[in-house]
């Protein structure tokens, strides 16, 4: 009975500690080693990802690494995967984090009959209702702007008017391992599935399939349209970062949850514009600062030689190029020329030169040829 009264008494000092102590001692009690506990991480379902998703899900022949690297870039593993089953992956982050794979099964050369695009969702808080609501207004615009016809491709028949856009079908089902399941079908032998684990309500990944005759190549068209889309997002971020960083140079509140790409996800873009554009001096500038920003100096330096190197009339790129190896100490200082202050003047019969030559580098009073104890280069 004693026993029990002193657990009693012991649970009751233990509650009052918890109410009555300040909101840093508890949160680092309860685990926050600073003393207060980090602001949770905005999930936000970017736009670039529900864009991808949505016109895979209309027009599956974009399932096409030459297609998907102007957005998404290369899969690490492209030039080893072989034979007619070929599984792709892109990962992000230092952490190698999973966010794409690309599954393709040919019957033949080039005859890709079988392809499924996996987007990992992860952190993005997205539910069945939000992709429901997401998809269900994507597909009024599209309808309404004349951009999704019938068969759900591009610049398809317009549906303004008085009809109204079809409402988006769904089914929802368990699979094999038992998880959740919502699948949504636009055009006809393709399905875009999203999965929850189990035991959550957030969706980790969306699967788009395609299953029916080969598909056909992107055209030339698309494939250009893809590659200035690319250079122009790439030189954006690329600026966006750059203008970012001298803002927070200047003293102002960094923004945590911006939606301004780090430089390690603007890494990966600016490589496949530099494969796009391999002589472009600007592409190997705008990689060569994002190399250094990563502390990947000897793949910095190698990028500014090459801007350097490609510069050719381009003075702003050189002078940023030449900069920074300065910076680094690969290139002696900028010495100044001499400045010269020369006159002809009629000396008789005669033409005399004279003044001298000053270097800037001197104080503005002292003269470069002040110290010279024969005069000769005087001007007299």
């Amino acid at each position: 009975m004693a026993l029990f009264g002193q657990k009693s008494g012991f649970l009751a000092l233990m509650a009052a500690a918890i109410v009555l102590a300040p909101a840093p001692a508890l949160a680092f009690s309860l685990g926050c080693p600073w003393g207060s506990c980090p602001k949770p991480k905005k999930e936000v379902f970017d736009d670039q990802t529900q864009m991808m998703i949505w016109e895979l899900s209309h027009r599956p022949e974009l399932m096409n690494l030459a297609y998907l690297q102007y957005f998404i870039g290369h899969p690490e593993n492209e030039g080893v995967t072989r034979g007619s089953d070929r599984h792709y992956y892109w990962y992000k982050g230092p952490d190698r984090q999973l966010v794409y794979e690309l599954i393709q099964v040919e019957d033949g050369p080039g005859r890709i009959v079988d392809s499924r695009m996996i987007v990992h969702l992860k952190g993005m808080g997205l539910t069945f209702d939000k992709i429901e609501k997401i998809f269900a207004a994507a597909n009024a615009t599209a309808n309404a702007n004349g951009s999704a016809g019938a068969n759900g491709s591009i610049g398809g028949t317009n549906n303004t008017g008085s009809n109204p856009a079809p409402t988006i079908a769904s089914k929802r089902f368990f699979d094999y391992y038992g998880h959740p399941n919502e699948v949504f079908v636009f055009v006809p032998n393709t399905s875009v599935a999203f999965s929850c684990p189990s035991n959550t309500y957030r969706l980790d990944q969306a699967k788009i399939v395609y299953r029916g005759a080969p598909l056909p190549e992107p055209s030339v068209d698309e494939l250009a349209m893809a590659e200035s889309t690319m250079i122009a997002r790439a030189r954006s971020a690329h600026l966006t970062n750059m203008a970012k960083d001298r803002a927070n140079g200047k003293g102002k509140r960094k923004n945590r949850n911006s939606d301004v790409p780090s430089v390690a996800e603007t890494a990966p873009m600016l490589m496949t514009r530099l494969q796009a554009q391999p002589f472009n001096a600007e592409a190997h500038l705008h990689l060569a600062q994002a190399y250094q920003k990563e502390c990947r100096i000897n793949e910095a330096i190698g990028e500014y030689k090459l801007a350097l190197a490609l510069s050719g009339d381009n003075e702003d790129v050189r002078n940023q190029s030449l900069q920074a190896l300065r910076g680094m100490n690969l290139l002696p200082p900028q010495v100044p020329q001499p400045r010269r202050n020369l006159e002809i003047v009629d000396h008789g019969q005669r033409l005399k030169v004279v003044g001298n030559e000053r270097d800037p580098s001197l104080d503005p009073g002292q003269d470069a040829n002040s110290n010279d104890p024969t005069g000769r280069n005087n001007g007299s």
